[in-house]
């Protein structure tokens, strides 16, 4: 079922991106997918960690949280990858930027940057506390992988 999900919302931010070749890909359609994905794996990460307010949560339903938790991460590193693939036939310097103070994505390593912050991997990102609003999330090239972009 997890593909099946990731392959629609792949396949519409692809569609998405067709149609409308020059939209921006900070902000466009593989960005919206991937604070999509992104804002699914919070939730499922912040029902985790709900689970420990109740008394006695059985055993199985503890793995049950903890594995739906796991599905959304990997469920994120895909849909980033998805676009990573879709973006790789566009040149590195039509990419587009982000502000030091927004919230960036780079799809290639998948790793998240809160604003400022340092760029950690979507499954360590999600567990951060507060989160940010995703939906504001713009893909870019993280430091590390516009310097191998570069030597290219």
């Amino acid at each position: 079922a997890d593909h099946g999900l990731v392959d629609a919302v792949a396949g519409l931010a692809q569609a998405a991106a067709d149609a409308h070749p020059r939209s921006g890909t900070v902000r466009g359609p593989w960005g919206h997918a991937c604070a999509w994905a992104l804002r699914q794996a919070c939730a499922a990460d912040e029902a985790r960690e709900a689970r420990i307010d109740f008394i006695r949560v059985e055993d199985e339903d503890r793995r049950s949280i903890d594995g739906h938790a796991e599905r959304s991460i990997r469920r994120c590193a895909e849909v980033f990858r998805a676009a990573a693939k879709s973006l790789e036939s566009r040149p590195y310097g039509t990419h587009g930027t982000v502000g030091d103070r927004e919230l960036a994505g780079c799809p290639w390593c998948v790793r998240v940057r809160q604003a400022g912050v340092v760029w950690l991997p979507a499954g360590l990102f999600v567990r951060r506390r507060p989160l940010p609003d995703v939906r504001s999330l713009g893909l870019v090239a993280c430091p590390d992988c516009a310097a191998e972009f570069r030597k290219v």
